[in-house]
């Protein structure tokens, strides 16, 4: 479990490998949550629940992918798996390493430009960039968290303008969730698998190389057979007209010896 903070005190569980004994599709993830810290504004009443790849960051996707789960309702979640493989090309680069994450890589654009605006990083992100200078005054504290709502919410940092590359192997969990009064003072969750299988996407070249190998292998086999014929057609026909021509050259010689032999004297 890691504490991470944005507009509040974060937490990310994060499960154990190794093997699980089901009992059907509803084998689940189990919580019940109370809120115990005072209030000070409306909207931030609840929770933030966001569901992830342990590799990610998710202290700028919470507030884009995440989902609310407020005091007082019972939240069922249903969760699908998708995993896309896609290749590396130049018309569509992506990182195919192990370590890499897109995510890793905005929340360390945005860090970058929240550490050159206010001068020093607010504690949600202070791992993201080694050797960074921490806000540890009231005053570089509220500047900072003031300039990262300026930043994320105002439109004055992109994403897009981010030179983050995709990564080559994604996993998205998208959820689907039931909400139900309870009427306590608390909230449950509860995250189970819509199926027990999930998707996997592979993307793949329709044309290889080894047709692409056969095929310039048989236009090239018939182009220079076609060559070859055609040659051996233009020695052929030139070589009859030689003929042709030499014979018509004697014909003409004997016939003129012949008329020059019987020639009166």
């Amino acid at each position: 479990m890691r504490a991470d903070c944005w507009f509040g005190r974060g937490m990310t569980c994060n499960m154990r490998d190794g093997t699980v004994s089901t009992s059907g599709m509803f084998n689940n993830m189990y919580m019940k949550m109370t809120e115990t810290t005072p209030i000070i504004k409306s909207s931030e009443v609840g929770w933030k629940i966001h569901l992830h790849d342990p590799k990610d960051i998710p202290v700028l996707d919470i507030q884009t992918h995440g989902f609310t789960v407020l005091p007082g309702w019972s939240k069922d979640v249903r969760l699908q798996i998708r995993d896309f493989r896609t290749l590396n090309t130049k018309q569509r680069p992506c990182d195919d390493s192990e370590s890499y994450s897109m995510s890793k890589c905005t929340t360390r654009c945005f860090s970058d430009e929240l550490l050159r605006k206010a001068g020093c990083l607010l504690p949600y992100v202070a791992n993201v960039i080694p050797n960074a200078p921490t806000c540890e005054t009231p005053s570089s504290y509220v500047a900072a968290e003031k300039a990262a709502k300026e930043l994320f919410f105002s439109g004055q940092w992109n994403p897009n303008d981010c030179l983050c590359a995709r990564s080559c192997d994604q996993t998205y969990f998208t959820p689907h969730g039931e909400a139900v009064l309870s009427n306590e003072n608390a909230s449950r969750i509860r995250i189970y698998y819509q199926e027990m299988t999930y998707d996997d996407i592979s993307e793949s070249f329709a044309y290889t190389e080894i047709p692409l190998l056969c095929d310039i292998g048989g236009a090239l086999g018939l182009m220079l057979g076609a060559s070859v014929l055609t040659f051996v057609e233009v020695l052929e026909t030139f070589w009859s007209f030689v003929l042709k021509f030499r014979g018509k050259t004697k014909r003409k010689t004997k016939s003129a010896k012949s008329n020059h032999s019987f020639m009166p004297t």
